[in-house]
């Protein structure tokens, strides 16, 4: 599974996450939101992991401001 995570650096906060089953989709997801984005503050990211839960493991510090309840967008 791949996960599309948007990260405000600054707020450290989590803007969005998208789980895509399809890596193919995940990585036209990931162009389209680096497309035009000049935003240093912003951080674009493609991450695979098992779970979601493996995902927040792996890579807690996009999820330290996020919902303990927080699921992604799935495709």
């Amino acid at each position: 599974m791949d996960f599309l995570v948007v990260y405000r650096r600054s707020s450290r906060e989590l803007v969005s996450v998208e789980a895509f089953a399809d890596g193919d989709a995940a990585i036209r997801a990931l162009n389209a939101a680096d497309t035009g984005l000049n935003d240093t503050d912003i951080e674009t990211v493609l991450l695979g992991a098992e779970t979601f839960e493996a995902l927040k493991i792996t890579h807690g510090r996009y999820f330290v401001s996020a919902p303990a309840d927080l699921q992604p967008v799935g495709h």
